[in-house]
């Protein structure tokens, strides 16, 4: 162990030398050291946890196999009490030891990489610090998976169950590793600056820059200002990520006359209807500006008393360096063209770092004026006059200094003639001072350094895939630490936490209804899915807090996963949840009510307010957390957000409820679970009543209803069509379960009361599905997955949902021309060709119609089940029941 680890450290500092931090060291998380070979990385990470797909590196400079990784850190015990240690690996052996105050060895914990937790044995342990050392060697190029747990015996009403050690409750060893954090900081930079559009890189471990898109530049930028830009950005804002490649006024002209000429704007002062905006637009700008979260990367723009008066605010600018500040932007936008740019920037930023903010187009025009107005370009005043250079000659320059490198330029074409990375010395060509020739950029020393020891780092990569270290490096250039709090560090500076507030004054949940919750362990606390959602299709769950979360685009995509990664899950895994039941559900909700635990006196439940300040919607929690991190919260909300308004419900296991399941807070957990588990089906909990609604009658068009249906259970989908013809969809398992006939659906009792009641008042019954699925793919192991439905015009619904690749859209009616028949549509994408389709026929149901299907192969496995086989991914099928 101490060679090891003397080795590790002669590494660090022959790598890293003896110079000034350029980077802040978190002082929560792990020492993590990477061995291969005689070289290695001494670095920091989040948790000793990693998640890699075959052919994957947990570093850049390490290969896919024959590695090994160590992670040292104090681990800091609230209680004494009896603990014990557990370690999950894949793909290669684990070790971990732990140690007291003095060093000693108090427990080890081994596994060869069956890919099960191991646990090992209880020990007792005063309120003191543990040293903790793991140590994992990759066996192949394989799957590897890494995580480490621990558990407190529950005694004495305290202990926890077996949990991942929260990286809050750890300190790195002391070790420098803050030559590798600049390094990769570097690796970032080095696409952040364009370097990888000229100097050619391997595409697994650096990205190529996508700035900004000028095809239409004209339409949004003046040419005077474009001029002053390409001529000195260094004078129109300090570090900037675009280059110096001109040099000369005249040049920079011409060049600003052709971008200009590409889409050229129209003269404010020709703009329909312009006009000076009236005060009250320019406050609401003013207003927006500051509170939905512009000025964490661009910094505020008035002090915050002038925003809140008369509640004794400082008057002075907030001192903050910020990520991306405006600089000189006097006569570039257009009032106009700045809002049609604020309601889409990633049209013209593709690579996100301009993110949107789903702005309104009034709120993008109320934020335009304002912006417009304090650069000195109000609406209706005459324009800046235009740049006088000749947008041919510019073109030519265009191709010439290589814009097209970083820029979409319609036809011009960029071909590179730089060295490629492998060769590059990193003090030379743009790195040196006193080469004009080169592009020059306006780089701090520590800016300098980073991307000296970048160059180093990305010259010494392996080429292998690194998920985590792409992720680290995407914090970095998205700036996601300007609002989030990463490893105890980020995070709204104090100078800008007065412009966060809360919605309205019914708000009242402190800090956390003002500031963005951590990144830190995210891909431990929500399903991939939820953050898919959240970073890439705008959706929100804090509708109390004034700063949005921005949109970044395609350039983030690989982030859900990749946050899942560093905590050892694998995307859209977790662990086995409960068996969801209808007693269980009801359980669940009587629960949740004002008269057990009270959660609704808080939580929103769709648009019923709570009693108090409203906290998170809770028919989004199924969807949003993930089990494995809802059950070790609820348990004790304050271990892992301390300062959280969320109480706690129980100590060492025992809740507070003792009515249910004798006070076992982990029983009635697993009920809100369940309960949860509905989403949008949920019922309202307990004294958050719904108006009653009766018998539900069924006029000139369908009617869709979420309701507890006997034959469906509490996710079933009633279908009632004007023809008398009803349906009843089971959401769970994916498949139609019943028809009757005649009156629709008297929905009162259900979910009455303490709930669990089905919907009653249904007319005579037609058909009752059996007790198989309706479609099984191949052998049948792949459960459905419901992803919904769509209304069409005439308010018929399409369900989909899938077993795994394959998308299923789903639509039933009833004709009556001819005898009753029942007709079910089923249209199929991501068909596997040559796979079985088994369906649920009971001997009634018969193929109408078919495409990319071959017929029907007359097997079955009893007198319930037929089967299809596919010929194409796109394929359709329609089963028709004769009643």
């Amino acid at each position: 162990m101490g060679r090891m680890f003397l080795r590790s450290f002669v590494l660090i500092s022959i790598l890293g030398g003896a110079t000034a931090a350029a980077v802040e060291l978190p002082e929560v998380g792990w020492l993590a050291l990477f061995e291969s070979g005689e070289s290695g990385v001494a670095t920091h990470a989040s948790s000793a946890a990693f998640a890699l797909e075959p052919g994957e590196a947990l570093h850049p400079e390490l290969d896919a196999e024959g590695w090994r990784a160590i992670y040292m850190a104090e681990l800091e015990l609230q209680e004494s009490g009896r603990y014990r240690f557990g370690i999950e690996v894949l793909g290669g052996t684990g070790e971990a030891w732990v140690m007291d105050a003095t060093g000693r060895p108090v427990t080890k914990v081994e596994s060869d990489g069956g890919g099960e937790l191991v646990v090992g044995e209880w020990f007792e342990s005063g309120a003191d610090a543990l040293s903790l050392r793991l140590v994992y060697t990759r066996r192949d190029a394989g799957r590897a998976k890494l995580r480490l747990f621990w558990e407190m015996a529950r005694e004495n009403r305290k202990g926890f169950r077996m949990e991942p050690v929260p990286t809050s409750f750890v300190r790195p060893a002391q070790v420098n590793f803050e030559t590798a954090l600049v390094a990769r900081r570097g690796r970032a930079m080095f696409e952040t600056k364009g370097c990888s559009a000229c100097h050619a890189a391997p595409a697994s471990v650096v990205g190529v820059r996508r700035a900004p898109d000028l095809t239409e530049v004209g339409a949004r930028a003046s040419a005077e200002w474009m001029a002053r830009w390409i001529a000195e950005p260094i004078l129109v804002r300090r570090y900037a990520d675009m280059p110096d490649v001109v040099g000369d006024e005249g040049e920079a002209r011409d060049i600003a006359s052709f971008l200009a000429s590409l889409n050229e704007r129209p003269v404010e002062g020709e703009e329909p209807a312009a006009s000076a905006p009236d005060d009250a637009t320019l406050e609401e700008g003013r207003a927006l500006f500051h509170g939905v979260g512009c000025v964490a990367c661009h910094g505020a723009l008035v002090p915050a008393a002038e925003l809140h008066p008369g509640m004794g605010l400082s008057s002075a600018m907030p001192e903050v360096d910020v990520p991306a500040p405006f600089g000189d932007l006097r006569g570039k936008w257009a009032a106009g063209a700045l809002a049609s740019f604020l309601v889409d920037p990633l049209a013209s930023y593709p690579d996100g770092r301009m993110p949107s903010l789903a702005l309104s187009e009034e709120e993008a025009a109320a934020i335009a004026a304002y912006l417009a107005d304090h650069w000195g370009a109000r609406a209706g005043e005459p324009a800046t006059p235009a740049s006088s250079g000749d947008p041919e000659r510019g073109r030519a320059l265009a191709i010439e200094r290589g814009c097209a490198a970083c820029h979409e330029l319609g036809d011009v074409a960029f071909e590179s003639t730089a060295t490629p990375l492998a060769a590059l010395e990193p003090w030379k060509g743009c790195l040196d001072p006193s080469d004009e020739a080169s592009p020059r950029f306006d780089l701090t020393p520590e800016d300098h350094r980073a991307l000296t020891l970048g160059i180093r780092s990305l010259q010494n990569a392996k080429g292998h895939p690194a998920p985590i270290d792409e992720l680290h490096r995407t914090l970095e250039q998205m700036n996601c630490t300007a609002c989030h709090v990463n490893d105890g560090l980020g995070g709204v500076p104090g100078d800008l936490r007065l412009y966060f507030t809360s919605e309205g004054d019914e708000v009242d949940l402190g800090d956390e209804g003002r500031f963005p919750p951590l990144i830190t362990d995210a891909g431990h606390k929500l399903t991939t899915s939820w953050l898919r959602r959240l970073l890439l299709e705008g959706a929100t769950s804090r509708p109390y807090m004034s700063a949005r979360m921005p949109q970044f685009g395609e350039g983030v995509a690989h982030v859900p996963g990749a946050l899942a990664r560093v905590e050892g899950l694998f995307p859209d895994t977790d662990a086995t949840e409960p068996e969801v039941t209808d007693a269980l559900v009801a359980d669940g909700r009587s629960v949740m009510g004002r008269d057990s635990l009270g959660c609704v006196a808080c939580h929103v439940y769709r648009d019923y307010p709570p009693s108090g300040s409203p906290g998170l919607d809770i028919t989004q929690f199924g969807e949003r957390l993930r089990y494995e991190w809802y059950r070790e919260f609820v348990a004790d909300p304050m271990r892992y957000r301390p300062g959280t308004r969320m109480p706690a419900f129980g100590r060492g296991g025992i809740s507070t409820l003792k009515t249910l399941y004798d006070g076992d807070l982990a029983a009635q957990a697993d009920a809100m679970w369940a309960y949860f588990s509905l989403g949008e089906f949920m019922p309202a909990p307990d004294g958050v009543e719904p108006a009653q609604v009766l018998q539900v009658e069924v006029a000139e068009r369908p009617v869709v209803l979420r309701t507890f249906l006997e034959h469906s259970g509490s996710r079933g989908i009633a279908v009632g069509f004007p023809n008398g013809v009803h349906f009843g969809f089971d959401a769970t398992r994916c498949r139609l379960s019943e028809v009757w006939g005649g009156d629709f659906l008297d929905a009162a009792g259900a979910w009455a009361g303490r709930g669990g009641a089905a919907a009653g008042g249904q007319g005579g019954g037609l058909w009752l599905a059996g007790e198989s699925a309706a479609l099984r793919l191949g052998t049948g192991d792949v459960e459905p997955r419901f992803h919904g439905y769509r209304l069409d015009p005439g308010g018929v619904p399409t369900f989909e949902y899938s077993l795994g690749e394959l998308r299923v859209r789903e639509r039933f009616h009833a004709e009556r021309a001819g005898g009753l028949r029942v007709l079910r549509e089923l249209r199929f994408t991501g068909a596997p060709p040559g796979e079985t389709l088994w369906l649920e026929s009971d001997g009634r149901w018969s193929v109408a119609d078919s495409s990319g299907i071959a017929a029907n192969s007359g097997t079955a496995e009893s007198s319930d089940s037929a089967s299809v086989v596919f010929e194409s991914p796109e394929a359709s099928l329609t089963l028709e029941l004769s009643l």
